[in-house]
């Protein structure tokens, strides 16, 4: 069985580097369970535990995939802090402001970590709550290769875009044998 962890959290002016510490970083809640989403890959040096790991930035689409290393730290035995901190690099060029959602995504397939990440501009993804965590399971014949799983979900798709755009043409292009709820807005 493989596994798909998804974390969405709005950022915060703080976040984005808009204080005066200047940093730029995603912050965990308390109850974040690191040792699940980073798959026992973190290690305890002294009072913080840490991850490092690869990461494959989505936000440009397929053609524009980059990948960047980054560490998650839990600060243990002090504030209890979890973030992924010192994010300029992968912030650099891609405008990212307070109120823009970040979506971390964890995939175990067949034994193997991949680490995705994707930025969503302020207004173009609403989340029911901030930050969000959805765990989905699934078999490796319901996805395609090297295409995130919170993207592939057969539940439900959300097309949205401008009138006239081709949601409709594409939506019936790619799911004429599906039936249950569609949502086209």
């Amino acid at each position: 069985m493989n596994s798909s962890k998804t974390y969405y959290r709005e950022l915060t002016r703080t976040e984005v580097g808009g204080s005066s510490t200047h940093d730029t970083y995603l912050r965990f809640p308390n109850d974040f369970d690191y040792e699940s989403f980073f798959n026992g890959s973190a290690v305890q040096n002294d009072k913080v535990v840490e991850a490092r790991i690869n990461v494959i930035n989505l936000t440009k689409g397929p053609l524009f995939n980059t990948v960047a290393p980054m560490r998650f730290v839990y600060f243990k035995e002090s504030n209890k802090e979890k973030r992924m901190p010192s994010l300029i690099s992968t912030f650099k060029g891609m405008e990212i402001n307070a109120g823009d959602v970040v979506k971390l995504e964890s995939r175990v397939e067949n034994g193997e970590a991949k680490y995705y990440i994707t930025f969503f501009k302020k207004g173009t993804l609403k989340l029911s709550e901030s930050p969000l965590f959805i765990e989905y399971y699934y078999d490796s014949d319901d996805v395609e290769e090297n295409e995130p799983v919170s993207d592939q979900s057969q539940r439900q798709k959300i097309w949205y875009g401008a009138p006239g755009t081709g949601k409709s043409y594409a939506v019936n292009h790619i799911t004429p044998q599906k039936t249950g709820n569609l949502i086209i807005c």
